[in-house]
């Protein structure tokens, strides 16, 4: 699901010009920001937390809502790699992520995460999904993708 920060950033690259905004980050703090043509780093899919559009893992398993803002209980596990692919209207993230820890994982949901201008420190929460819950072994690589489609 879209949440109400994703829908925000999609709207602004429909509208020409500044617009303000308020963003919800994922300690649940609000920003307001005047944000203008490419002040949003929504570009291709990156591992880098830093810059463009990534994805994290969590174990949570309520229902996704407009309003969310964060996962319920992040897995810190890295992602290894990622790439974007656009067809038929359809944005499809797709990334790896290894479990270099010593414990096996559960992981049940999905989250896309994106980064405006000057508040590099609060990653807003664009899109979040449940995914089957997969137990995930030290040393294993999984993939999974994201589809955001605009039809």
């Amino acid at each position: 699901m879209i949440t109400k920060n994703g829908g925000a950033i999609m709207t602004i690259f429909a509208q020409p010009g500044n617009q303000s905004w308020s963003f919800k980050d994922k300690s649940g703090t609000t920003f307001t920001r005047l944000v203008g043509d490419g002040s949003i780093h929504t570009k291709k899919a990156e591992t880098s937390q830093n810059d463009g559009t990534w994805a994290r893992l969590g174990s949570g398993d309520a229902e996704p809502t407009a309003d969310d803002y964060k996962l319920a209980q992040e897995v810190n596990i890295p992602c290894v790699s990622a790439s974007l692919t656009v067809v038929d209207r359809k944005a499809v993230y797709t990334y790896s992520f290894l479990n270099n820890t010593a414990q096996a994982v559960t992981v049940s949901e999905m989250g896309l995460f994106s980064y405006i201008d000057g508040y590099y420190d609060n990653p807003f929460l664009i899109a979040r999904k449940l995914i089957p819950s997969r137990t995930i072994q030290p040393n294993e690589t999984v993939t999974f993708s994201y589809v955001v489609d605009f039809n």
